[in-house]
Order: C-alpha cells, then structure tokens, then sequence
C-alpha cells in the first residue's frame, strides 16, 4: 500500500510566485485622493447618492449575466459536494417482493395456496484512494468553484461600473446643458446690448455679428448635449431592465453629479 500510494495521481499545484512589484504597497506615495483602508465591496455607496444606490440594485436584480454567473457557481459547488461525497462509502439497497399461486389440483391438503416471498440485500463498497483520484478531483472541484466565483464577481463589477457611469454621464449632461442654456440666455442679452449701442453709433456692426455668431455656435451645442444625456438614460434603462419611459422621474429629472467627498480606499 505504501508503494501504492507513491503513484498518486499529478503532481501538487503550487501558485506561482508574487514578483516584487506586486507585493509592494498599491500606493508608492501618498495622495489624499486616496487611502490604504480597506477596499469596500459597496464602492458606488461612497457616493452618498440614494437614486444612484436605487439604480445599481435594479441593475444587479436584472442583469441576466449575473444570473448565468451565479448558476455556474452553484453548478460548481454542487460538483464540490459531488467530489467530497467520493470519500464516504457508498450503499445500495435492493428489495423485490413476489407473489405464488398454486391452482387446485397441485395443492397438498392443508398446504396454502397462495404466498409472498420477499427478498432484500444491501451492498456498502469503499474506495481506497490509493492513487490519489478523489483527492486530485476535489481539488480541481475546489478550483471550479473559486473560477466560477471570479466570473461571477467580474460580471457584477462591469454591471456595476457600467450603471454608474451611465448616471454620471446622465447628470454630467444636463448640467453642462444647463451651462450652455444660460450662456445662450447671456449671449442674447449681450445681442441686445450690442444692439442697442450700434443703434446709438456707439459701436460697429461687426460687434452684433460677432455675437450673434457666438450666441448660435453656443445654441448649436445644446442639441449634441441632449442627445449625449439621452443615450446615457438609455444606457441606464438597458442595464436595469427598463424601457426609456419607463425609468423613474428623479432619475430623469437628476442634474446633480454625484461627488466623493472622502478618499477612495483602495486597500493594500
């Protein structure tokens, strides 16, 4: 059994080594942008935005990729306990009831003409894991599961990521749409100035020219805008499960950018 054993299967996985760089600190120097604290799962929270918080639940609550990750993780783990199940020893019952009849004129006086039979077994058998198959099949179960569990925390950091730059576009729009509205409002009511003091020969006709031309190439930006939030909206809708009418009025109606008002932590 001992010289058995020697045979067992694969040789033992050793990870690879950590370079040096790796193993440094993830900040060389200091920065109050951010700090060694610990990496928070719930980063999007350091918002404080209770719209973008709403959003990014529906979004992990619809995304169909999530699902899919997550049944493969389940789909591993059960192959986890499938594997570790081969180390216990395995039973089987086995059972089969018959009945008999004897016509008439065979049976014996007194003799019954009817009986049952019944007949059991039970069978244990043990694997002795001499070569290592079990041991070699649980650790790569063990494996599956931790790859299937990275997929899973990948997709729901794209989702993630993915909702929160959409409502920050969303909100980044409609403030630089407000912007340029009210520098149209300024420019329209320089055009006035302009005009009024061209009218009183205090100034030339390039002047209006000049600002009626600024006045239209700030107006001409605002279409681009919109049409910049409204793909951002969509994009959002996408990703919680929604058609565009369909998202929440404070949502739509947001124009206030989430900021950060503490380090971001971004652990060792």
């Amino acid at each position: 059994a001992s010289a058995l054993t020697a045979c067992a299967t694969g040789p033992d996985y050793h990870p690879p080594a950590t370079t040096a760089s790796a193993a440094a600190p993830f900040i060389g120097t200091a920065s109050p942008a951010v700090s060694t604290a610990a990496a928070d799962n719930h980063w999007w929270r350091l918002y404080s935005d209770p719209i973008l918080d709403k959003l990014v639940t529906d979004a992990l609550a619809a995304n169909t990729d999530i699902r899919v990750a997550v049944a493969r993780l389940e789909h591993a783990r059960a192959q986890l306990r499938g594997a570790r199940s081969d180390r216990l020893p395995s039973t089987a019952l086995s059972g089969s009831p018959g009945y008999g009849r004897v016509s008439e004129s065979q049976a014996l006086p007194g003799m019954d003409r009817e009986n049952w039979m019944v007949s059991a077994g039970l069978n244990v058998a043990y694997e002795v894991d001499l070569f290592g198959r079990v041991k070699r099949s649980i650790e790569a179960a063990r494996g599956d599961v931790g790859a299937a569990a990275g997929d899973a925390d990948a997709v729901r950091v794209a989702v993630v990521s993915d909702t929160v730059r959409a409502y920050v576009d969303a909100t980044a729009s409609a403030q630089r749409i407000a912007v340029a509205q009210e520098t149209v409002d300024l420019l329209d009511k320089s055009i006035r100035i302009t005009n009024a003091r061209f009218e009183a020969g205090r100034s030339d006709r390039l002047d209006v020219i000049r600002v009626t031309t600024l006045r239209d190439q700030q107006k001409a930006l605002i279409p681009n805008l919109v049409a910049d939030r409204n793909a951002a909206l969509f994009r959002l809708a996408t990703l919680t499960g929604r058609t565009p009418q369909d998202l929440p009025a404070d949502v739509r109606d947001s124009k206030v950018t989430p900021d950060l008002t503490q380090p971001i932590p971004v652990g060792d």
